[in-house]
């Protein structure tokens, strides 16, 4: 028993009230509660990374799709603009030209239209970047392509002919990394006029082919503001039925075998189902990678959008193990705590004050080695600030061994002016029985700053709260990481509420859940509150705007520059430029819409403005009287209506494939001349110059223009207006002529009136000396009637002249050519004699003219005479009358004046004589001018005063060797009394 009483006595001197049953049972309910608390942790714990988890998961959801739409719509642009060009390339003349030239169907071409496709072939390639461009007959021969393109894969040739509808065709890059591709645009060339009367559809004569370059493709994929560190984005396509890869892979090198995507991988579903994807997957290396996919159904391409999972699950591996060392030091510290109490409990049972103390510290060193290897900094320190435990984590942080800390003070392990005046002061509310935590920023040697949570427990001993344990956590990442969030949640909430595009969200009944500024002010409300209280559907000007927008989201998802008429809260009417996502509910919420548009009404009136201006200014130019053209490199760039008309052509395309040197003007130097001279002055005219028309006609043209630069390669470039002059300056011609003829009838008239009165005496003194001299066979008397005879016919050229001077009295009277030509055949037949012959045509319904009939037969028996001087050898006098409608004066006729327009009588001598020289031409009706050898020169003078007598006209139509043929224009009768009555 001696044993017993130390035992009994051991409780009351430790103070302890517990009985051993009572001990026991209370044992078993804070070891219950200590299981619960453990439990709950873990719980929490789990509860927590699983939520952490779902966010970063979430992130990169939305990230990954928003890259991959992003690539979707640079792609679909980027292949729409390229099939746009081949479009336009097909619908070339100079496309259709090349693709005809067939050694069967057409001549080899030109060399210089040859050089104009190829030259336009190959500023296509340069300035959007091709590879190759070529032109391909309809058996997908090559016949034209740009300088410098590469030869023309076979399966393009291939899959040209396969149909007539357009083709985008995706190929291996010969020369480049695995999975570089290139993308050949296909369309056909049609000939709309080759169509049948069956049918109606256009024959196909030829392809265009636009071969883009591999790392055109490539660019697209790699030009990515959110690009990371292991992302990558690669192209798919299906080949036999298998996915296979289209563009360079990031981790391929040369040398390793030929990859293809997985058969259950993100890439094979896109292609085969047709759908986006997001999800976890191993890639063609066999790395875990998140994805995100999208399908291009114009290439029947699969893009799939990746990264790394180990990158992307970097954030949520670093907060996992600090989730779990907390979770694990609570836990420690929880089952610390309750081994703690139950030993304490143990000693107070066994009321031995030394053995207490001995477990105490046994349950210290025990405590050592179970925070030992904890991540966060555990260090106890007693009463009188000294460490008595130091976890290997707090030494590593220090840069310290553990004998260089345990048994020191804080103060000289820490620096005393951070102990003194702040550390101190919560180790001693500490040590009064408080849990204390705070926060503090702290700087280690070789870590530099950081920030800590520290965490302060007191420990109980024999005479009350001896110790302190102090659990120390590093959260400099973990508070980078919460402003990293706050400064993102910031920015992107001042993005929204700062942009100056309205953005807005509302449920599909038109609830407004949430707007910016901007779309208050676009809207014509006071404020965004104001806005939050009126619906969506209030701003439409239409409610089926609003139905069909909402139909076509449901059916796309999303819409992207969108124009639509809405209208303020006061109803002015407006434009707005919007881009539209359709956003499922989550969780069994409500579908909503979410939106950013910017008001585009300024816009819209410039562009109706600038369209009505263009129009106009179109309009101007299209029917303006005169030829316009803009000139640069020896071709006319743009050619108005007018100028296609003057020079005789139906397209512009026509006049503009002219060269204007060897084409347009009749000699390629003065072309040559006029350049240089507008080169020296900003605007140059009026200039004349001779042009040649279509059929080779020669014409005259004046014109006038500046010089400009054009902006895009600094050329010099004409811009001009044309004026055909050719009929004005043949008037200005005839007007000259007329006043020549004027002049030369004054002066006639008056030498005829002067000459005829001295005739007349020395006719009369002639008759009066033969009537004196009675012998009629004397030499005398025969001189004097030869002088008598030449006297009288010196008076007949005296009134012809008198004739041509209008000096006689017409004595008109309403008469038929008919008759006068049927009463003058005899005299004409006798006049031509043996070796010519006369033939008459006469137009049975010929109308009458007011005219002296004996002045016309004048005019007959004159052209039948001068005809036959024009025909030595013989030939064929044709007289011919006619009625005739004359608006204007035949280019190929030549008039001294231009004739009125109006009803003619028409009489007209061809003859099959020498015919008349061009420069005798225009002197034929002048008097006294004649091409034959002996004659007086009056005869086409005097007929031509007599027509002009009678308000008619002459012309004459000849070419030397070719006959000549003369009109002689009477109006008729009708019409003289017509402009009578009008006058």
């Amino acid at each position: 028993m001696p044993n017993t009483a130390p035992r009994q006595n051991a409780p009351a001197n430790s103070g302890s009230t517990l009985d051993p049953k009572g001990a026991a049972m209370f044992t078993r309910r804070y070891l219950y509660a200590a299981i619960g608390c453990v439990v709950l942790v873990i719980s929490i714990t789990t509860l927590v990374l699983r939520h952490e988890y779902q966010q970063q998961l979430a992130y990169w959801h939305e990230r990954l799709t928003r890259i991959a739409d992003t690539k979707q719509q640079a792609l679909e642009h980027w292949v729409n603009e390229r099939d746009q060009d081949a479009q336009l390339l097909a619908s070339f003349l100079s496309s259709r030209i090349a693709a005809l030239n067939q050694p069967v169907q057409a001549p080899k071409l030109p060399r210089w239209r040859q050089r104009r496709i190829d030259a336009e072939l190959a500023h296509i390639t340069d300035t959007y970047g091709y590879a190759g461009a070529y032109v391909l007959d309809r058996t997908s021969r090559v016949q034209a392509q740009s300088h410098g393109s590469v030869p023309l894969p076979p399966e393009v040739a291939k899959t040209a002919v396969r149909g007539a509808d357009r083709k985008i065709l995706t190929i291996p890059a010969p020369n480049f990394p695995i999975g570089s591709s290139q993308v050949a645009f296909i369309n056909p060339i049609t000939d709309l006029e080759a169509a049948t009367a069956k049918d109606k559809r256009a024959e196909v004569i030829g392809y265009v082919v636009l071969l883009a370059r591999a790392e055109a493709v490539s660019a697209l994929l790699s030009s990515d503001a959110d690009a990371t560190v292991t992302g990558e984005t690669v192209l798919v396509t299906a080949e036999s039925g298998k996915p296979v890869f289209i563009s360079p892979l990031r981790y391929w090198r040369r040398g390793h075998a030929a990859l293809l995507p997985l058969p259950q991988s993100p890439a094979s579903i896109a292609l085969l189902q047709k759908r986006a994807f997001f999800g976890e997957y191993r890639d063609y290396r066999g790395i875990p990678v998140l994805a995100a996919t999208r399908f291009l159904p114009q290439l029947g391409w699969g893009i799939v959008i990746k990264v790394d999972r180990a990158e992307a699950l970097a954030e949520f591996q670093r907060t996992f193990i600090r989730d779990i060392g907390l979770a694990l030091v609570l836990v420690i510290a929880i089952v610390s705590l309750a081994i703690a109490w139950a030993r304490q409990l143990r000693l107070q049972r066994l009321q031995a004050d030394v053995l207490a103390g001995k477990q105490t510290e046994q349950h210290l060193r025990e405590y050592e080695k179970v925070v030992e290897g904890v991540e966060e900094m555990i260090v106890v320190v007693d009463r009188n600030y000294r460490y008595l435990i130091a976890n290997q984590a707090f030494l590593n942080y220090r840069g310290l061994k553990r004998e260089q800390v345990i048994g020191r003070s804080v103060a000289e392990v820490l620096n005393k002016e951070i102990f003194e005046p702040f550390l101190k002061t919560k180790v001693d509310e500490c040590l009064q029985g408080k849990v204390v935590t705070f926060s503090m920023k702290y700087t280690y040697p070789k870590l530099g700053e950081r920030d800590l949570c520290l965490s302060y427990f007191p420990i109980e001993g024999r005479n009350g709260f001896d110790r302190i344990a102090c659990v120390l956590q590093d959260i400099t990442d973990r508070k980078r990481a919460e402003n990293a969030l706050r400064e993102s949640e910031t920015r992107y909430r001042l993005l929204f509420e700062r942009n100056p595009a309205a953005v807005y969200r509302c449920t599909l009944e038109g609830k407004l859940l949430d707007c910016n500024e901007a779309f208050a002010r676009i809207a014509g409300c006071e404020s965004r509150e104001d806005a939050l209280r009126f619906p969506v559907s209030q701003f439409y000007l239409y409610p089926e705007t609003r139905a069909s927008v909402l139909a076509e989201l449901r059916e796309r998802g999303s819409l992207a520059d969108v124009e639509f008429c809405t209208k303020r809260k006061d109803g002015t009417p407006i434009w707005i430029l919007a881009n539209l996502t359709y956003l499922a509910g989550e969780n069994g919420g409500p579908d909503l819409l979410e939106g950013a548009f910017v008001d585009i009404t300024g816009r819209k009136n410039a562009e109706e403005a600038l369209q009505r201006s263009e129009a106009q200014l179109r309009a101007f130019i299209e029917n303006a009287p005169y030829g316009m053209f803009r000139y640069a490199k020896g071709r006319f760039l743009s050619a108005n209506p007018a100028l296609v008309r003057i020079l005789g052509y139906n397209t512009e395309a026509e006049v503009t494939a002219l060269n204007v040197a060897t084409g347009v003007f009749s000699e390629a130097s003065e072309c040559h001349d006029l350049l240089e001279f507008c080169r020296q002055r900003a605007t140059f005219g009026p200039l004349q110059a001779q042009w040649k028309c279509r059929d080779g006609r020669s014409i005259l043209v004046r014109f006038s223009g500046r010089l400009a630069t054009a902006p895009q390669n600094g050329h010099l470039i004409a811009e001009a207006i044309v004026e055909d002059i050719t009929q004005q300056r043949s008037m200005e011609e005839h007007l000259r002529q007329a006043d020549k003829m004027e002049a030369l009838t004054r002066l006639s008239t008056g030498i005829a009136h002067d000459f005829n009165n001295l005739l007349l005496g020395i006719t009369l003194n002639l008759e009066h000396v033969i009537a004196g001299t009675g012998a009629t066979d004397t030499l005398l008397r025969q001189e004097l009637e030869e002088t008598l005879l030449a006297a009288k016919n010196a008076a007949v050229i005296t009134r012809q002249l008198l004739a041509f001077g209008r000096k006689r009295e017409m004595q008109p009277q309403s008469v038929s050519l008919n008759d006068v030509v049927t009463r003058s055949h005899d005299l004409m037949t006798r006049l031509a004699g043996d070796k010519i012959y006369v033939h008459t045509i006469l137009d049975r319904q010929l109308g009458t003219v007011l005219a002296d009939p004996v002045q016309i037969q004048q005019v007959i028996l004159n052209l039948v005479v001068n005809a036959c001087d024009a025909m030595p050898p013989g030939g064929q006098i044709t007289v011919k009358t006619a009625n005739i409608k004359l608006e204007n004066a035949a280019l190929d006729e030549y008039f001294t004046t231009p004739p009125k327009p109006g009803s003619y009588v028409v009489l007209e001598v061809t003859d099959t004589g020498s015919g008349i020289s061009k420069e005798a031409l225009s002197h034929v009706f002048e008097p006294f001018f004649t091409t034959k050898l002996e004659g007086s020169g009056l005869g086409l003078s005097t007929s031509h005063g007599i027509a002009s007598q009678s308000s008619g006209y002459m012309s004459v139509r000849s070419q030397a060797g070719r006959g000549t043929t003369v009109k002689f224009y009477l109006p008729q009768a009708d019409e003289i009394s017509v402009a009578r009555e009008t006058a």
